[in-house]
């Protein structure tokens, strides 16, 4: 009965449940599905009956516009179909954000930073570390 209501909190709660029931098949396949049976498969129907319920209403409003507005994640993805555009990208996400620590930003002000990074990496794997 907590199937549906973890599904509507969680996603990968069907995953969970998914493997409950999986595991809980085979006991009650020997059983000849005679008591558990009916209660397996209305478990798993409420379980998936829930999560399509909750995917349809919950996050269709998610794809109705699709904009960088609604996924800014996408900018930070490499472009599709263009090998150059993707070797761009890799280079600026490299000297860019990932290695401002200790210092650096955006727009390739991060070279010294990656830099270091290969140099002490390089260093380590001489050494077999």
């Amino acid at each position: 009965m907590a199937a549906p209501i973890a599904v509507a909190f969680s996603y990968p709660a069907i995953l969970v449940i998914g493997g409950i029931l999986a595991a809980l098949l085979l006991p009650v396949w020997r059983e000849h599905l005679r008591t558990s049976g009916p209660a397996l498969v209305a478990c798993g129907s409420l379980a998936g009956g829930s999560f399509v319920l909750n995917a349809l209403l919950v996050t269709r409003c998610q794809f109705e516009v699709r904009s960088v507005a609604n996924f800014p994640w996408v900018v930070g993805l490499p472009p599709k179909g263009n090998a150059f555009g993707a070797l761009e990208w890799l280079f600026g996400a490299h000297v860019g954000r990932t290695f401002t620590y200790p210092f650096g930003s955006d727009g390739g002000y991060s070279v010294l930073t990656t830099v270091a990074f290969l140099v002490g990496a390089l260093l380590l794997w001489r050494r077999g570390r």
